[in-house]
């Protein structure tokens, strides 16, 4: 199939196509790894690109170095200058379009600081790192981060597929950014877990301290989320949906610790549910007035855990398959 016009894949890009071009462009993409490379690597640099805030007269000046780098061979610089002017005309962003091999990378490796990926492949632990800023992040298996060796720019912006967990440097003059494909999360200095599944139809983050601001990739509206409230997005619709939840559960993984705070022994017994995937009854008589505040470890059977509990509550138990009774 004959490769879309650059106009067409630059709209694709920004998120402007028609129903024919997304058809053109996806029936392209999907005829080769090669044709999926290329549009990944165009999105990707558009992203940066946004971020940087790189104005047409920079790339311009860039796009001039690089067409007269020796690995381009020795074509005349104004032929070559010349496809570019009438991109800069739609958008910076597309001008990379029209750069492709080593170009490209030369020209990322002048312009856009260097960016590093991390991706968590331990099956038993977490990954952890500390970003430039200060910022610590928490991947859980299987996930992937990508981040700049150093900040520039008026935004701190990361890229995560899979599932991250997130305590960010305050900076209100540098806003965070969290993004992929489905959700953009925005923030100053906060708490929060951030989740994609791994097709990248859905994506969720849940607010444990602090504010952010939460939108689709594609939908310049925002949400504003206030903690103990969870944004959820399934791409296909574009529907944003917030919900109140503990959302110290959806961090449980980085640290392996069950939070408690001011929880009777009902709201004790529903997070068991939660976590461990069991049924919890409690038998008539039990004081459903106490409270208890605390963390305690997550072990990979919820009988070590329940043994923890009775120490510390007036509580025993009996377990018999999925089935937890509190007495």
């Amino acid at each position: 199939m004959k490769k879309p016009e650059e106009y067409i894949i630059m709209r694709f890009v920004e998120g402007q196509a028609s129903e024919e071009e997304l058809a053109a462009v996806n029936a392209w993409v999907n005829e080769s790894d090669e044709n999926a490379r290329e549009l990944y690597e165009l999105e990707a640099t558009w992203q940066r690109l946004e971020a940087q805030k790189v104005s047409a007269e920079k790339l311009e000046q860039a796009m001039l170095r690089v067409m007269s780098h020796p690995a381009h061979g020795a074509e005349p610089q104004r032929a070559r200058t010349q496809p570019m002017r009438r991109w800069l005309s739609y958008a910076a962003a597309a001008v990379v379009v029209l750069v492709t091999g080593g170009a490209l990378a030369y020209w990322l490796h002048t312009q856009v600081p260097q960016q590093q990926m991390l991706v968590a492949q331990s099956v038993e632990a977490t990954q952890q790192i500390v970003l430039a800023d200060g910022t610590h992040v928490w991947l859980n298996k299987g996930s992937q981060l990508r981040y700049p060796e150093q900040f520039e720019g008026a935004e701190r912006q990361v890229e995560l597929q899979g599932e991250g967990y997130f305590e960010v440097t305050k900076d209100s003059l540098h806003p965070f950014i969290v993004s992929n494909e489905v959700m953009t999360v925005k923030v100053l200095g906060t708490k929060f877990n951030f989740k994609a599944d791994a097709k990248g139809k859905t994506a969720e983050v849940s607010l444990i301290e602090g504010s952010v601001g939460v939108r689709n990739s594609r939908i310049s509206d925002m949400v504003v989320l206030m903690p103990g409230q969870k944004a959820e997005i399934d791409q296909k619709t574009g529907m944003l949906r917030v919900s109140e939840v503990n959302t110290r559960l959806s961090a449980i993984w980085h640290d392996d610790l069950i939070p408690f705070e001011n929880a009777n022994i009902n709201e004790i017994a529903r997070t068991l549910e939660a976590v461990y995937g069991v049924t919890v009854v409690l038998s008539d008589g039990l004081d459903l007035h106490s409270t208890y505040s605390g963390s305690i470890k997550r072990k990979s059977n919820i009988d070590s855990v329940l043994h923890s509990l009775c120490n510390t509550l007036p509580v025993s138990y009996r377990i018999k398959g999925k089935k937890v009774t509190l007495f």
